[in-house]
């Protein structure tokens, strides 16, 4: 099993970005690399089980179902179904951790395998690229709610 995780700090406060970060639909509002991220069926994105078609550039398809998900610890997992990604048994969880009034961390951590003709090193790294690519895209559309 190999184990890649992730991690940023954010200069807002954890709940704020858990409501950016944790709409599961919306992927593609902050990670540079997908055009489209909607459930499939239409229906809410915070129902156990519901599934993400998040498309990237190019076209390529990458289908993940949620799997499990709690707005007070402000975590999600989810399972890749199908997609081009040279991975079997996925499983991945995002999650906003509170580390002060006005700061946060957000730690994305899979667990997966890979085939017989793929190198663990090679896909761990891509892996840690297409997380950071996410990661570092995230300050930018995060802001702290206006006072009023």
């Amino acid at each position: 099993m190999i184990l890649v995780h992730c991690c940023t700090p954010v200069s807002v406060p954890a709940g704020v970005a858990w409501a950016v970060l944790g709409d599961f639909e919306a992927l593609a509002t902050w990670h540079p690399a997908v055009v489209a991220s909607p459930i499939e069926d239409g229906g809410p994105d915070d129902r156990i089980g519901c599934v993400r078609a998040v498309r990237l550039d190019g076209d390529a398809v990458i289908r993940e179902r949620l799997l499990a998900r709690c707005d007070d610890a402000r975590c999600y997992q989810y399972a890749l179904l199908d997609g081009p990604l040279p991975v079997r048994d996925y499983t991945a969880t995002l999650r906003v951790v509170g580390t002060g009034s006005d700061s946060a961390r957000i730690d994305w951590t899979a667990r997966f395998t890979v085939p017989d003709d793929a190198r663990p090193d090679e896909v761990a790294t891509l892996m840690g690229e297409v997380f950071a690519a996410g990661l570092n895209a995230i300050p930018a559309h995060l802001c702290r709610p206006d006072p009023g």
